[in-house]
Parts: C-alpha cells; sequence; structure tokens
C-alpha cells in the first residue's frame, strides 16, 4: 500500500518522491544511533529502514468518572432493566499526541501514515524539508552561513508537516505505519501525559539486518563464465557471488567470486562478454570472500 501509495503520484511530477526523500534524508541529519547498525550495509546502500505497523492509544485507569446525581438515577438501564452505561461526553475529546521528534537524541522515526492513507505523510516533528534548501544552495554555488535561510518547505501535497495525532480517551486506536530505524528508538509525546518511548525487539531487528543482501548491477565483462575472477572492494566485508540469467526465464545458480590476482595470466579457455549481478550477503563477516 505504501508503495502504490506513491506511484499513485507519478502523474503530477517527481515532487512527491522528492519530498519523501528529503524528509527522511533531514530526519537522518539529526539521528545518533549510527552505531547501532554494524556490518557495511550502510556504505553502499545507506541506512535500512522499518515499515512498522503500530497503534496509539489512550485507556483511563478503570471506569470514567459518571454524574451521580439524583437526577441520573436509572439513566443507563435500558426497558428491559439491563445495566448498559454510556461514556461520558469528555471520553470523545480530542488529546493531541507527538510521535517522534527529530531533536530528541533518541528518535529513530522520520515520520509515518495514519489510518492506512498511503496518501499522505506525516514527517517527523522538526523535519521541513532542511536538506533540500542546502542542496539547492550548493548546486547554485552560493556560500553557506552559519546561520540557515528560512526553509520552503515541500513541494508537493504528498509530505505535510507540522502533524499531531488526535486520540480520545475511550481507548479508540488510531493505526500508523511508521518509517523507523531498525535501531532507533520510537518517542511517544502526549500533550496530557508522560514521555514514553518504544523501540523494535533486538533479537528479529538483528536477524533481519544479518540476512539481508544487495545486488549491483555488472557487465559487460570479458570473463571466464566458468570461473568468476575480478576485484571486489577491500573495505567492504562480506560474502560476495556472481548471479547472471542461463536464458530469458531462468536464473544459473550463484558463483563464488574467486580471488583475483594482480598478475596477468593467459589462459586457454576462451573468455565471453557476460552481464550480470554482483550479491554480496553476510555483511557481518569477517572475512572478505
Amino acid at each position: 500500500n505504501f508503495v502504490n501509495g506513491l506511484l499513485h503520484t507519478r502523474f503530477e511530477g517527481s515532487d512527491a518522491f522528492d519530498d519523501l526523500m528529503t524528509a527522511i534524508d533531514s530526519a537522518l541529519w539529526t539521528m545518533s544511533s549510527y552505531g547501532g547498525q554494524n556490518g557495511n550495509l550502510s556504505l553502499l546502500l545507506g541506512r535500512p529502514l522499518a515499515v512498522v505497523r503500530a497503534e496509539v492509544l489512550i485507556e483511563l485507569s478503570g471506569d470514567p468518572a459518571y454524574n451521580q446525581g439524583w437526577c441520573q438515577t436509572g439513566k443507563f438501564y435500558n426497558k428491559n432493566g439491563a445495566y448498559q452505561a454510556a461514556q461520558p461526553p469528555f471520553t470523545s475529546i480530542p488529546f493531541s499526541l507527538r510521535v517522534g521528534d527529530a531533536f530528541s537524541v533518541e528518535n529513530g522515526v522520520m515520520g509515518y501514515f495514519q489510518d492506512d492513507n498511503y496518501d499522505t505523510f506525516y514527517p517527523v516533528y522538526g523535519v521541513n524539508g532542511q536538506t533540500a534548501t542546502i542542496i539547492d544552495i550548493i548546486r547554485a554555488g552560493n556560500t553557506l552561513n552559519f546561520i540557515p535561510p528560512e526553509t520552503g518547505g515541500f513541494k508537493s501535497n504528498y509530505v505535510k508537516s507540522g502533524h499531531l495525532v488526535p486520540l480520545t480517551s475511550d481507548g479508540t486506536p488510531v493505526k500508523l505505519t511508521i518509517l523507523v530505524d531498525p535501531v532507533g528508538n520510537i518517542p511517544i509525546f502526549p500533550g496530557s501525559l508522560p514521555y514514553s518511548t518504544e523501540r523494535l525487539p533486538n533479537g528479529p531487528v538483528s536477524s533481519a539486518l544479518k540476512n539481508l543482501q544487495a545486488s549491483f548491477r555488472a557487465g559487460p565483462l570479458l570473463l571466464d563464465p566458468r570461473t568468476i575472477k575480478m576485484p571486489t572492494p577491500a573495505e567492504i566485508q562480506g560474502k560476495w557471488e556472481w548471479v547472471a540469467r542461463r536464458d530469458v526465464s531462468t536464473w544459473n545458480e550463484e558463483m563464488p567470486i574467486a580471488t583475483y590476482s594482480q598478475v596477468a595470466t593467459l589462459g586457454t579457455d576462451p573468455l565471453r562478454l557476460i552481464e550480470g549481478w554482483l550479491n554480496l550477503s553476510e555483511f557481518e563477516s569477517k572475512n572478505n570472500q
């Protein structure tokens, strides 16, 4: 649904996608959770983000306070004598809640969608497209000052800043789809209750990060298709493999990248121009392969 909602904006140009990337980039600038992500993934692909489904609600500690005056006697009994209490009017009063804060050291939230509506993305509080303004200044060849210029906000209606989640105290939940750093926190700032924070469980997050794979298109390369030899980045740890199509509908099995030598050799087998993908897995492996 998230991807489909973004694709629906394609007829309006690239402003929606640009605003989404600007919102994420602006939120990442103030985050301090880089040390929690191990391995080399961020060097090649940037920081991975998690799409999290969540619900927020306000519940009373016990039953709500009812009017116990004489004039209310028997009000909540129906004709059959059954007691059916109704919620007092004050439980429908909305309270504002803020999810995430770009100025909080613990923040890991980029933004969120509300109530399964993927037509509008709400960036985390404090994000208003600041990095887009800085990029425009650099591209124009102007000098950056210590006092940043006023930001113009976002160009499209897809991203709207300054949003607050309305909650009522009758326990009605509000569904959220949150973009969050998987090792960061999700701060919750209710306007009427103490601050609290949540985070994803470490076990499933660590397992998911270890099982991620990245593929990079490569070719055409002049190689022996039976033994793939090529240099790989020395500073990137992990397991490199070669993946290529056998024909239009089938794939060859993944082949390990053989050790590359800087000494030129002349083999007996003819070389071929081939295309494929370099696949990197086991990012936290200490030995390059």
